[in-house]
């Protein structure tokens, strides 16, 4: 009976030690944060859009602890961009996200955007440089959500995919980050040379048996998303 009674709390524990963790590390000050943000602009407004986030990307390339610092357009959504953010510890980036130069880019964004600002703070999970390589001309962003039981079998899956598929076959970057507030939510990041690169990965006999092994461990669509370098 106290076995039986003990399981659910331990569970419990376990999980919110799990939520609190990467948090803790990521405000260590020799831990690199990340950060992924999705922007979505109103129909028509696409130019302003660009011209906003390259030079916000300027700016902030700038700024100190600032490691790297990308704009990405989404195929096919000419009104989708994401920034892809890396920082020497959390501490740099509050404080460039407190400078008058980013509350002046959030006030200016507010005003063309068609959804709110969805950005999302993560730590490494499965990154293989501190300092990643210049932005590749096709970049894939998946979000990864699992449920919390099946976390640690999941984590062990995708490492197994990361193993097999990084540098192989033309793949330039293959990173899996974890947001520092939710341990079960991960972002894959791709680099590759080609479209048709990506594709033949896609195809591959390794990442159609990875897709079936997640699925049962999934809480959510396996959102996989292909972006371009936003350039001048």
């Amino acid at each position: 009976m106290m076995r039986a009674l003990f399981q659910p709390f331990a569970l419990v524990a376990a999980f919110a030690a799990m939520a609190l963790g990467p948090s803790a590390r990521s405000e260590d000050a020799d831990q690199a944060v990340y950060a992924v943000a999705y922007i979505e602009i109103l129909p028509g407004r696409e130019k302003q859009g660009r011209r906003l986030l390259l030079d916000h990307v300027a700016d902030a390339r700038r700024a100190a602890g600032a490691i790297a610092f990308d704009a990405l357009v989404r195929d096919g959504y000419p009104d989708q961009f994401a920034l892809l953010e890396q920082w020497q510890s959390q501490k740099a980036r509050d404080e460039y996200a407190s400078s008058a130069s980013v509350q002046d880019f959030r006030a200016a964004l507010g005003k063309i955007e068609s959804a709110a600002l969805d950005e999302r703070i993560h730590g490494e999970l499965f990154v293989e440089s501190e300092k990643p390589a210049p932005l590749p001309p096709v970049v894939v962003m998946t979000h990864i959500d699992v449920i919390p039981p099946a976390l640690e079998a999941a984590r062990r899956r995708i490492g197994q995919l990361v193993d097999g598929v990084r540098h192989g076959n033309a793949n330039l970057r293959y990173d899996v980050l974890v947001q520092t507030n939710r341990q079960n939510h991960m972002t894959l990041i791709e680099g590759w040379k080609s479209q048709a690169d990506k594709n033949a990965q896609r195809a591959a006999a390794e990442t159609v048996s990875f897709r079936h092994d997640l699925l049962p461990m999934s809480g959510s669509p396996y959102d996989e998303r292909t972006y371009r370098p936003l350039r001048e």
